[in-house]
């Protein structure tokens, strides 16, 4: 279980105690994963070693009419900037004002002991999120692969995920794959119950799904590359995207688009991360595809609000024989613990490099 606290909260020196081992055990919690949810203002203040603002937010709403967790960009700056005002003229009792360098120091010297909490960077996320016009996404779930709008009571976030085997594909073979992987968490959505009521309407109204990866060091490794190799993992992640969205896009002319569709950046001829066409053409190694799939999409729509994400797959990859998502290989042979397990590992090239090994060592005893 995650549980977020914005980084403009009173508790948030409390927050960074609560999975350290010293301290008063009944403060402690050791069996969450703690979140904070960073806004850009604070980490420009950290960059100018400025002051930083803890309030308390109920306080907030009952004086000043303000809900600052629901706020972000400039939303939140002014009214982040009303309530400091407020809290300097003495109007506010629970403030603390601290130096924002030093709370950061504070952060990093927590997640040094304890490996937490992971910082979530809510300015960033909403704005890449496609729907800002129906919401937005106050926090990050557990897993940090994917988000989208919620809402307490309501809409509740869903995670359907698959994960496509680079160490089996080869590069011709993706638009048919990506086209099966959409399809067949699109069917997920449609064939499964959902396990409450606000996840079940979450999936309705905004389709979300998340295709990713497992085994790109064994891709590299196959193809004698290395992750130095920047252009072409670059192209290859590319290629998953525009496939996958085109087979969305495609969906959608089969059963239309996503209820909340209308208003959202995809109809206004946005793309992935909500980027405008222009930074695909000046990014992107095929840009003409994407300008026509921008066009396609506000024709015809787009079958899921989100498409794809970094799947965590470290058990599922284990078990096909290759490496979670993008991690590396640290030797010829080695092990890996998943959930109830721990795996032995071969690098898909050892055979060859064992080979050349035993040569060396040959040509070695030979010499001497």
């Amino acid at each position: 279980m995650t549980v977020s606290l914005d980084i403009w909260h009173l508790d948030v020196p409390e927050f960074l105690e609560m999975q350290a081992e010293n301290g008063d055990q009944r403060r402690k919690a050791y069996d969450i994963f703690p979140q904070l949810v960073v806004a850009d203002e604070f980490m420009r203040r950290v960059l100018d070693r400025r002051s930083w603002t803890l309030v308390d937010p109920y306080e907030v709403r009952v004086k000043l009419g303000i809900e600052l967790a629901e706020l972000w960009g400039e939303n939140f700056e002014q009214a982040y900037a009303k309530v400091e005002d407020w809290a300097e003229k003495g109007e506010l009792e629970l403030v603390k004002r601290v130096n924002a360098r030093d709370l950061f120091k504070t952060i990093m010297r927590s997640q040094v002991e304890t490996g937490m909490p992971y910082l979530w960077f809510k300015d960033t996320v909403n704005r890449a999120n496609p729907n800002q016009h129906d919401g937005y996404i106050p926090g990050g779930n557990l897993c940090q692969e994917s988000w989208s709008n919620v809402a307490p009571g309501k809409l509740a976030h869903c995670c359907n995920l698959n994960s496509l085997n680079l160490a089996n594909l080869e590069v011709e073979e993706l638009p048919e794959i990506c086209a099966l992987a959409v399809r067949m968490l699109d069917n997920t959505i449609e064939l499964t119950q959902a396990p409450f009521q606000a996840a079940g309407d979450h999936n309705q109204r905004y389709r979300t799904i998340g295709v990713g990866c497992m085994g790109l060091a064994d891709w590299l490794a196959k193809r004698r590359l290395s992750y130095g190799h920047l252009s072409e993992i670059s192209n290859l992640f590319e290629d998953i995207g525009y496939y996958c969205t085109q087979a969305s896009m495609e969906l959608a002319k089969e059963r239309g688009a996503y209820a909340a569709f209308a208003g959202s950046e995809w109809s206004q001829g946005k793309l992935i991360g909500a980027k405008p066409q222009t930074w695909f053409l000046e990014n992107a190694a095929c840009p003409e595809r994407w300008q026509q799939l921008a066009a396609d999409i506000q024709q015809y729509g787009i079958r899921n609000s989100h498409i794809t994400a970094i799947a965590p797959n470290t058990s599922s990859s284990l078990v096909q024989g290759v490496l979670p998502v993008f991690c590396r290989f640290i030797a010829v042979f080695s092990t890996i613990s998943g959930l109830k397990a721990r795996f032995p590992l071969r690098h898909p090239l050892s055979a060859k490099v064992c080979g050349f090994t035993r040569k060396i060592r040959l040509s070695c005893k030979t010499k001497l």
